[in-house]
């Protein structure tokens, strides 16, 4: 309540200040004694600020401006310094006392704004009605069930055994085999041509074929009468040499065969072809139909001219024909 005052007082010099500023005063701001003139207050702001100072401390003197005439005379300095004053000046900031009553804080909470919106969806009724049960039971649908036996059949195909191939080389019967000539001589030696006499020579070869079995099967044969040689110019002067399949047996005069025969399953037009060895599928035909006998027989001719008559021997000499038989069983 000392600050309330202290405030109240204040305020009523500051308006009584005002008030003679309004009436005309001079305000005298000065310490009584220092040689102060007074000066006229520049304004009512200034004016009622010193009255304020000037009343804390005591020494304000207000004089109406009616009684202070102005002096001519100016004040002449003084070199008589002003002597402190015992007194010390109180401190004019007045320190405010805190007030007893409490000052609420002006801020208010604002209450939260976000209003909570409630869910909008609104649960659809089941529109299904249940269905009540019926007195009447249905009776069950029976399902015939046919019951098919099956069989399950494995045919297991009957596969021949693999099949070996065998092979054998036939090599002329040395002693079973010779030559023939037109004179009605028989000779040993495998000889086909003419001779100085210019008579004929036809050559005949027997094969033992008795280990090939009867029930086999002759998948290839091959011709080998490579071994030979040459007496004069053969092919140029008598044709082509050609073999034919005859059983002659045991080899006697009667064997030669007169004339152009036909069926020949063998042919050599020259030295270079009977050089080679070759398949042949007339031999093997012919072979294969004579399984089951022991010997497989050939007579070898130049069907073509017995002689040239040329007085000159043109003979092809063989040396060891053989035939090389494959087969299976």
């Amino acid at each position: 309540m000392k600050g309330s005052s202290l405030y109240v007082y204040f305020l009523l010099i500051a308006a009584l200040a005002l008030l003679l500023l309004a009436a005309g005063c001079t305000v005298t701001v000065g310490s009584p004694g220092n040689g102060a003139e007074p000066t006229q207050a520049p304004g009512a702001v200034d004016t009622a600020v010193a009255l304020t100072v000037q009343a804390k401390l005591g020494q304000a003197s207000v004089t109406p401006a009616a009684t202070a005439p102005p002096t001519a005379t100016p004040i002449p300095a003084t070199n008589t310094p002003v002597p402190a004053t015992d007194t010390p000046i109180p401190p004019t900031a007045t320190p405010v006392p805190p007030t007893d009553t409490p000052v609420p804080p002006t801020a208010t909470p604002l209450p939260p704004t976000a209003t909570p919106i409630p869910p909008t969806a609104t649960p659809i009724p089941t529109t299904a009605t249940p269905v009540p049960p019926t007195d009447t039971p249905i009776p069950p649908t029976p399902t015939l069930m046919a019951v098919i036996p099956t069989t399950i059949v494995i045919v297991t195909p009957n596969l021949p055994p693999l099949s070996v191939i065998h092979k054998i080389t036939l090599e002329a019967v040395r002693n079973e085999s010779g030559s023939v000539r037109s004179n009605g001589a028989v000779r040993s030696v495998t000889n086909v041509g003419d001779i100085e006499t210019n008579d004929g020579s036809q050559a005949f070869l027997s094969f033992d074929i008795s280990g090939i079995p009867a029930n086999a099967h002759i998948t290839k044969v091959e011709v080998d009468f490579s071994r030979f040689d040459t007496l004069g110019n053969p092919f140029s002067a008598l044709g082509c040499l050609r073999g034919y399949q005859q059983n002659y047996g045991s080899l006697d005069a009667g064997d030669y065969y007169t004339g152009h025969a036909l069926g020949a399953i063998l042919r050599w037009c020259s030295a270079q072809e009977l050089q080679q060895v070759v398949e042949d599928d007339d031999v093997r035909g012919a072979l294969q139909n004579a399984l089951g006998a022991s010997r497989f027989q050939l007579r070898l001719q130049f069907n073509q001219t017995q002689s040239n008559n040329d007085g000159v021997a043109d003979m092809v000499r063989l040396g060891s024909p053989r035939l090389i038989v494959s087969y299976t069983q």
